[in-house]
């Protein structure tokens, strides 16, 4: 707190969290309400946005999604978003429900008797996505 107030003029500080916990961080000591001043409060995605980051996470990494792998994942999202927490991670969501799914596809093609082709190692399937379905 000291060299936020003896720099006030050169430094930013921004803080970030869930509400309650930064609540209870700016009111853990008199000063901080005090000097944090302006508050930005960032509503959860969507089940169509977390779609379109899952979707993105996807492209970047160069895989494609079939169509009936790409109904299922809305279908995840939607479920998932449906039990969200007060921590629900939206973007971070989505990376790691990325990651399980190129574990499923990894297994799926690993358990396959055949050499598999560029476009099967690059290609979420239905059957990739389906086991979060229960989850």
């Amino acid at each position: 707190m000291k060299r936020m107030e003896d720099n006030r003029n050169n430094l930013a500080v921004i803080v970030a969290g869930y509400t309650d916990l930064m609540d209870k961080f700016l009111n853990s000591n008199e000063g901080f309400k005090s000097r944090f001043v302006n508050y930005i409060h960032f509503e959860d995605y969507a089940p169509a946005e977390l779609t379109q980051i899952f979707v993105s996470f996807c492209n970047e990494n160069n895989y494609s999604l079939s169509d009936q792998a790409l109904q299922i994942a809305k279908q995840v999202i939607a479920n998932a978003y449906a039990k969200k927490e007060k921590t629900f991670g939206n973007a971070r969501y989505c990376r790691n429900l990325f990651e399980q799914i190129i574990r499923y596809q990894a297994q799926r093609i690993g358990e396959a008797a055949t050499f598999p082709t560029v476009s099967q190692l690059k290609t979420i399937e239905a059957q990739d996505v389906a086991p979060l379905l229960s989850s």
